[in-house]
């Protein structure tokens, strides 16, 4: 499987930590990991340890947005990720020229915090055995905030062919109905009627909606927070739990069939 994480400039000193904290999870040999990075941001010190773990580690760049910010450079990474999995392109950071991979890819952020040493694994047997082509948390919120949409997690895996299985990912500046005018929206709102049909929830990955305060997320994350069984949880701004669970991430094991935790293994979630 691939793991696909985008950052920019302001994401560094996250992306940092993240880097070394996966690290320390792996290794991950079997897997391929593509970092999509803003214009000009630097690999360095994000590539080295997640090189040294993934059997593949590629870094791109997505295309300057016109306006930058929240949706658009983040759907940007999302079709940087999308393209070169199709169509395999250059690695900036050493110039190595790689073919399509074609593979599904399991969205992440550095807010999206793995937990669990066999994390991939994981998610990945339960994608293979789950009969549908996008697997993820469900986001029920509509009703809650103007213009909510229940749909799946961003944080999630997507297949190789979503031009064909829920092209609105791809097209995400839509004419707005209310205001008469187009308007961007985040991927995973613009395509959430064609992949809620497609879409098998996972209690692997957690994304913690909590309307709070007009804020959409815990101002404070602890270990609570976490639901059992969750391998990964979003969003951890501040990275606590990378902090919480440091050094105690128990030895790589081979996961289950299904879903769910591995034979002898431990979650490391809930050792903090």
């Amino acid at each position: 499987m691939i793991v696909a994480i985008a950052y920019c400039g302001d994401d560094l000193p996250l992306m940092k930590r993240w880097a070394n904290h996966v690290a320390k999870l792996g290794p991950y040999i079997n897997h391929k990991l593509l970092l999509v990075g803003s214009p000009g941001v630097s690999p360095e010190g994000v590539i080295e340890p997640l090189r040294r773990v993934f059997g593949e580690a590629a870094f791109i760049e997505r295309n300057a947005c016109a306006r930058e910010g929240w949706p658009q450079s983040c759907n940007e990474s999302f079709q940087a990720a999308f393209w070169f999995n199709q169509n395999g392109g250059k690695d900036v950071s050493n110039g190595k020229v790689y073919p399509a991979w074609k593979e599904p890819f399991l969205w992440m952020e550095p807010d999206a915090i793995p937990l669990h040493t066999s994390w991939i694994d994981m998610i990945e047997s339960e994608y293979r055995q789950c009969g549908k082509p996008f697997m993820g948390d469900l986001i029920k919120i509509q009703g809650l905030v103007p213009n909510g949409a229940d749909h799946m997690s961003g944080i999630a895996v997507y297949p190789e062919a979503i031009h064909k299985l829920a092209p609105r990912c791809l097209l995400t500046n839509v004419f707005d109905r209310a205001t008469g005018r187009p308007r961007d929206y985040a991927w995973d709102i613009c395509g959430a009627e064609q992949i809620l049909p497609k879409m098998a929830r996972t209690s692997l990955i957690q994304h913690d909606f909590v309307v709070t305060g007009g804020e959409w997320r815990r101002e404070v994350v602890t270990a609570e927070c976490v639901r059992s069984g969750a391998v990964v949880y979003h969003p951890d701004k501040a990275g606590v739990l990378m902090q919480q669970i440091s050094g105690k991430a128990a030895k790589t094991s081979t996961p289950k069939k299904k879903g769910g935790r591995p034979k002898g293994s431990k979650n490391v979630s809930k050792k903090v």
